[in-house]
């Protein structure tokens, strides 16, 4: 509960595209198994 409280607080003071970024990073590094997308592997 802690955590999701913390979070919240530093949401607060960040913008939509800081809140965006940071969820996306938050997922990386849930899933460290994660592969790039096929887009920039098809060369």
């Amino acid at each position: 509960m802690a955590a999701a409280q913390d979070q919240m607080a530093i949401l607060s003071h960040k913008n939509a595209e800081e809140q965006v970024c940071s969820f996306l990073l938050k997922l990386l590094h849930r899933n460290p198994n994660h592969r790039r997308s096929s887009a920039s592997s098809s060369r």
